[in-house]
């Protein structure tokens, strides 16, 4: 049943607080809003040469109340400013079938890059959603997430200690 047909004289139908509600739902202008939200840090051992190719994550949300029609891109930096690049990752629109991204902050989908060759030490990272601008969004200031890698030796040994 197509909710939005509905009246107060469809058998089915709406209470007078459901029909104001929808009166509100369908003046509300249509909107996409990407956003990421908790990026996790990442903690990686070392392979023998001292440093690890590292997977990031970010998760993309779109709290906008409209479906997002098209693909678009995330990528990864190790800047804050946002000039040296790590990848790309292209995020495909929500499929027919509802999976995917959609609206509402309902589902999230995840941006996957590969950080090659990292040393030891902590690497911060920033991922921009969207950085063509593809996507007309209601707010565009909040399309960057950070996050936070560490690289360890990949094997510590502690001496073991006993009191006699």
């Amino acid at each position: 049943m197509d909710y939005n047909l509905v009246t107060g004289d469809d058998p089915p139908g709406l209470t007078n607080v459901g029909l104001e509600f929808q009166t509100i739902a369908m003046n509300d202008p249509v909107t996409v809003n990407l956003l990421s939200r908790t990026v996790e840090d990442i903690v990686r051992g070392a392979n023998s040469d001292n440093s690890a190719d590292v997977k990031l994550k970010v998760p993309i949300h779109n709290n906008g109340n409209h479906r997002l029609g098209t693909d678009f891109e995330v990528t990864f930096f190790s800047n804050e400013e946002l000039t040296k690049e790590i990848g790309t990752a292209n995020i495909e629109a929500p499929l027919e079938d509802w999976s995917g991204l959609q609206g509402c902050a309902v589902h999230h989908v995840d941006a996957f890059v590969v950080w090659s060759e990292l040393p030891l030490g902590i690497h911060q990272y920033w991922a921009k959603i969207d950085p063509l601008d593809q996507i007309g969004e209601d707010n565009e200031s909040d399309n960057i997430a950070t996050g936070m890698v560490q690289v360890v030796p990949a094997r510590g040994y502690l001496p073991v200690v006993t009191s006699n």
